[in-house]
């Protein structure tokens, strides 16, 4: 917290937040996230994950515009490329899947996005009462964005330089990454589910 008091001291756009840890309970990061946005002066946020890089100096620039057109802007994010058959499987794997919940988003249908690379506005984030479900450690993203896509407010950013890689894993996290993601598919309303079965 001293550095960043140091770092906010030189550059005035930067404001430290601070959340009292209690020795009963553990705060999710969406509690930081909520905290961050409330402290945040402007509108618009983008949000990616500290395991995550983009793959160009474009990225903020690429999914800020879409905010030109709607108020949710989703993009893509693969891993990072690695020895093995298992990284293959999980850039794969992830290709496929983000394949799905992207064209569902452009055709109107949107019922995810990546944590590493979304965005929304402070107004549909405050409106709709935020993040809900805050005791599940995964998914939470994907419950938040069924509650507040429409047809109409959500863009897709597909470009090359837009994109976010994620750091490689080894394959036995990445298997228990997938399944907290999975847990949250219990609370995907049906329609969503049927088309995912």
């Amino acid at each position: 917290v001293d550095v960043l008091n140091i770092m906010a001291e030189q550059n005035d756009r930067l404001k430290v937040t601070l959340i009292k840890k209690y020795n009963h309970s553990s705060h999710s990061n969406k509690l930081a996230l909520t905290v961050g946005m409330k402290a945040a002066a402007n509108e618009l946020m983008l949000f990616t994950t500290s395991d995550s890089v983009p793959v160009s100096d474009q990225w903020l620039n690429l999914m800020s515009k879409g905010f030109t057109d709607s108020s949710i802007v989703l993009g893509y994010s693969s891993v990072e490329r690695a020895k093995g058959l298992g990284n293959l499987y999980m850039r794969c794997s992830r290709l496929g899947v983000a394949m799905r919940w992207l064209v569902a988003a452009i055709s109107g249908r949107t019922y995810r996005g990546s944590c590493h690379s979304i965005g929304y506005t402070k107004n549909v984030y405050f409106e709709s009462g935020g993040f809900t479900h805050l005791r599940l450690k995964h998914g939470v993203d994907d419950l938040f964005i069924q509650k507040v896509a429409t047809d109409k407010n959500v863009l897709v950013v597909i470009h090359p330089q837009a994109t976010i890689r994620q750091a490689a894993m080894p394959m036995k996290q990445w298997r228990k990454q997938r399944a907290l993601n999975s847990f949250s598919f219990r609370y995907y309303p049906k329609g969503v589910k049927f088309s995912q079965a």
